[in-house]
């Protein structure tokens, strides 16, 4: 049994923050699993399930403020609990497993557990109730509203039940789509630089500047358009498929490297990259974003995957063909 509040340390705000910001700090964010004490529990405090992500465990706690209940935290590899739903981790046998692991009918008077509708998915409450003994009921969708729940003997009105995917609850996730490909685009980049500056006699900072510019702010429109706008304009965009919207908004936005590229006089080559660059990366950046949303179910996403992948494959080759066509005329001069 391990201790908690449900006030936040110095540590906490700073993981919450660096989880936003830097997707390799958030794939080790976890707590360990097992049977937390908040605030001074007696036998008959109601038993909170949730996830060992620890910015989900740190916004559970901190939701129930002031109040003495269990904590029971499954071993979702640090994974959110709506994720690990979805990828069998928080589910019915770890659930048993941690019922079993903490002597949890020794710990508390009732057997009524209290879990995040959002991990229904994948738990079956009649085997949970068969083979332990314990009740499964579905708190609020948010965490805030976990003592609102409490206080009207765990019933959840439709406000509790309903999940919102607000502008601001877009915007926060959008500094870890764009840290999420930094590393793949960064390397891209320098890679196109490096090239555009090889010359027949020496390195030329000149040229690298200017061959690679038009390829470089293609792919950061794409970067921006698929990581960022797309989020943030998802309700308006046409079309269901995520794949289709990240297309739309990059055919919007090729219109900032295609103006750049007329006033250069660029060639067919750099033109036809913009092109085909800038709707098929924004359109595979906001797939990824699935992930994310409401919007979805997996079956979806994997259907749609199916579909884009072969899409993507083909782009990518014609886009390579196209650079180092481009390149080599430009050594010829």
């Amino acid at each position: 049994m391990i201790k908690t509040s449900s006030e936040w340390t110095i540590d906490d705000y700073r993981g919450a923050l660096f989880t936003r910001l830097f997707n390799f700090y958030r794939n080790d964010y976890k707590v360990e699993p097992g049977i937390y004490s908040l605030n001074d529990p007696t036998p008959e405090s109601p038993v909170i399930v949730t996830a060992n992500y620890a910015l989900t465990f740190n916004h559970v706690r901190r939701a129930l403020k002031d109040r003495p209940a269990w904590m029971l935290v499954l071993d979702t590899k640090g994974i959110n609990v709506w994720c690990a739903a979805g990828k069998g981790t928080f589910g019915t046998n770890e659930l048993l497993k941690q019922i079993l692991m903490t002597n949890l009918h020794d710990i508390v008077s009732h057997r009524d557990l209290i879990l995040p509708q959002l991990g229904a998915s994948n738990m079956k409450a009649h085997e949970v109730q068969k083979k332990s003994g314990f009740r499964v009921h579905y708190g609020p969708v948010r965490a805030t509203d976990i003592p609102a729940y409490l206080d009207s003997g765990m019933k959840a009105d439709n406000s509790m039940r309903r999940v919102e995917f607000t502008f601001i609850d877009r915007f926060v996730l959008t500094p870890m789509e764009i840290t999420l490909t930094a590393k793949s685009v960064l390397i891209f980049a320098a890679i196109i630089f490096l090239l555009s500056g090889i010359s027949t006699t020496i390195f030329s900072l000149d040229n690298a500047i200017t061959v690679s510019m038009p390829f470089l702010v293609s792919a950061f429109t794409a970067w921006i358009s698929g990581a960022v706008l797309s989020p943030l304009l998802l309700p308006i965009l046409p079309f269901r498929s995520f794949a289709l919207k990240g297309a739309a908004t990059g055919i919007l936005t090729m219109f900032i490297p295609l103006s750049l590229l007329c006033c250069e006089n660029s060639s067919i080559f750099e033109t036809l990259f913009t092109v085909i660059s800038v709707p098929a990366f924004s359109s595979w950046l906001f797939l990824n974003f699935t992930g994310a949303s409401t919007f979805t179910n997996p079956s979806g996403v994997r259907k749609e995957m199916k579909a884009s992948i072969p899409i993507y494959l083909t782009s990518a080759v014609i886009l390579a063909a196209l650079i180092i066509i481009t390149l080599i005329k430009k050594w010829d001069a």
